[in-house]
């Protein structure tokens, strides 16, 4: 299978900046027009997948389904006459001198930064809805467990961390 650019463009930018994750991505599937990630010693519930069209999004997943989308960093990139490119949904547009940095800079540096702020041992993965009806997900701190327990449409909690990333070393 050809190496598509965003596939491309993350496998060199982890090699490089993957250290700079407590809990480091991998590649867990690719596919034609998108691959999907996992973190080492988080839970297998929450994955990130990003497609060929730009969408770069961080999903919790529960009883096989996909629940919710915990962030998104999506990318709709033009390039201008000058060769320079941007994301069409950012008001006013950042220009980038070129589409690798674009997707590092746009959507790669900004998963790194969430990732970094939410899969972290003291938070929990909370996931909530009603049957046939609607479902959400989010990520708290653990001192909050108690009270989302309470909510009439709790449905069920883990860990977000189920290793610690002092002891993965460098494991992928």
């Amino acid at each position: 299978m050809k190496i598509y650019f965003a596939l491309k463009t993350f496998k060199r930018w982890v090699s490089q900046e993957g250290h700079r994750f407590f809990y480091r991505p991998f590649i867990h599937i690719i596919r034609k027009e998108y691959f999907i990630l996992r973190f080492t010693g988080i839970t297998p519930k929450i994955s990130c997948i990003i497609t060929k069209s730009g969408t770069v999004a961080i999903w919790a997943a529960h009883r096989k389904e996909n629940w919710d989308i915990l962030s998104e960093f999506d990318i709709y990139e033009q390039r201008n006459e000058y060769g320079q490119y941007f994301c069409q949904l950012c008001e006013p547009p950042k220009i980038f001198t070129s589409r690798k940095e674009l997707w590092v800079k746009h959507s790669f540096e900004p998963l790194l930064k969430w990732c970094n702020e939410h899969l972290q041992r003291s938070r929990m993965l909370l996931f909530l809805g009603r049957e046939g009806n609607y479902t959400y997900a989010d990520i708290k701190r653990y001192e909050e467990l108690s009270k989302m327990k309470a909510a009439e449409d709790f449905v069920s909690a883990c860990p977000v961390v189920l290793r610690d990333a002092s002891i993965l070393g460098n494991e992928q």
